[in-house]
């Protein structure tokens, strides 16, 4: 599962920009066949609480803690878990139903039977991201608002036309956005205790829109990507393509609309 130190060295493999000698990668194992290094949930639930939060800058580093807990895992009052994963409908889910009221720690997951992920196409996931974080729509969201603000402050100037261009070129960059564990992938939001329950299910946002009311707040439609864009987000993000081909469905193709 991915942390921001295993996107970054797959993105440098993916570019062929090998880093500097004096900053080499901590870990490079299974780059190139399986795509990235493997790390627990836990250690990337707390990489994204403790280490990327730019209120963090400046203060000392937190000791990590014994008992980690994951993202705010939900369950209903049946006893369904849902695993949330940022923009795989999370905001539909959480904020506009009161369904999931309880919240429970990932070392308490194997407590429970049956439980969900949706799952998004990870070319549309990033797209999604984009258009959130550096382009301007039709969102009130005060939240939104404030990540695209800080996107542009560490990103640059950009439009729909370049925007994802430059995300691409400045990637490693990411990490230093407001709630950057955005960008990470959908995998690494998914503790392994959840493969192991009796009955988990992977839905994808198709479902998702049968069975919520969706509230989309980011315009990705905008958002072009090239052929070449294309394969090197999906070499990023080997292994959610991994991870929907299982469980959904083949990637949808490139589209002509997008060149």
């Amino acid at each position: 599962m991915s942390t921001w130190k295993n996107l970054c060295e797959i993105y440098q493999y993916v570019v062929a920009e090998p880093p500097p000698p004096e900053n080499p990668p901590v870990s490079a194992s299974g780059i190139g066949e399986k795509g990235l290094s493997t790390v627990t949930h836990t250690d990337c639930q707390w990489v994204c609480s403790c280490w990327l939060s730019p209120a963090r800058r400046g203060k000392s580093r937190p000791k990590r803690p014994q008992n980690v807990g994951a993202l705010s895992l939900h369950v209903d009052k049946n006893g369904l878990l849902w695993v949330p994963i940022p923009k795989c409908g999370t905001q539909s889910i959480r904020e506009h139903t009161d369904q999931f009221k309880e919240r429970i720690n990932v070392l308490d997951v194997p407590n429970f039977k049956k439980g969900f992920v949706v799952l998004r196409d990870p070319i549309d996931r990033f797209k999604s991201l984009v258009s959130m974080y550096f382009l301007k729509g039709s969102s009130h969201n005060d939240s939104v608002r404030k990540y695209r603000g800080y996107g542009k402050r560490h990103m640059g100037l950009h439009n729909a036309s370049n925007v994802v261009d430059i995300v691409l070129r400045r990637f490693p960059k990411l990490r230093r956005l407001k709630g950057a564990n955005h960008w990470l992938t959908q995998k690494s939001f998914i503790p392994e205790t959840f493969y192991e329950l009796e009955d988990p299910r992977f839905y994808d946002m198709e479902w998702l829109r049968k069975n919520y009311e969706v509230h989309n707040t980011s315009p990705s439609d905008t958002v072009l990507v090239s052929e070449s864009q294309r394969e090197i987000i999906l070499k990023i993000y080997a292994e959610d393509v991994e991870l929907y081909e299982r469980y959904i469905g083949p990637i949808a193709p490139h589209s002509t609309s997008d060149t």
